[in-house]
């Protein structure tokens, strides 16, 4: 029980609640936009548009990981930085290539992962968080339904049975 009370007088366990409800907003915002981007640098692959998208998607991912970045070192006090590029030879070209390094690839890794787990463990985390504040506060609501409320195998009618 004193863990209990303990974890729930800690900020940090709101932080990172917060940190965990954040991929509902975020996951499909990057989710979306990567599928958007690279759908069409797949359409657009034999014709010249696909450069400037290769550097937009570049660009894109890197803004997205700067912002998860942030997010993870305010909300979870961690270490956390998005991927840098030191191209090694000058030129366009050279640049084009260290823009796709392994920490492009990290970061889309981790923005689809944001995605396909963060989503759905924050609807379970948001569903689970309005079932407890709404069983906490039954008492204050359940005398206001027409023939009470149903909880499986209890039913209050008033407040005093809830």
């Amino acid at each position: 029980m004193d863990l209990i009370k303990r974890n729930l007088a800690d900020t940090a366990t709101y932080r990172r609640l917060v940190y965990l409800l954040s991929a509902l907003a975020l996951g499909p915002l990057w989710f979306t936009a990567l599928v958007t981007v690279w759908s069409l640098c797949f359409g657009l692959a034999i014709t010249p548009f696909v450069i400037p998208l290769l550097v937009v998607l570049a660009f894109m991912t890197r803004g997205f990981a700067a912002v998860e970045a942030e997010l993870a070192q305010s909300l979870l006090d961690v270490d956390a930085h998005a991927p840098g590029v030191w191209p090694t030879r000058p030129g366009f070209w050279a640049w084009l290539r260290a823009q796709f390094g392994g920490g492009f690839w990290r970061a889309q890794a981790y923005l689809m992962l944001r995605w396909f787990a963060g989503f759905p463990v924050a609807v379970v985390l948001l569903s689970v968080l309005a079932a407890a504040l709404g069983l906490l506060f039954a008492p204050a609501w359940v005398p206001f339904i027409h023939g009470g409320a149903q909880f499986g195998f209890w039913k209050p009618h008033t407040f005093v049975e809830s």
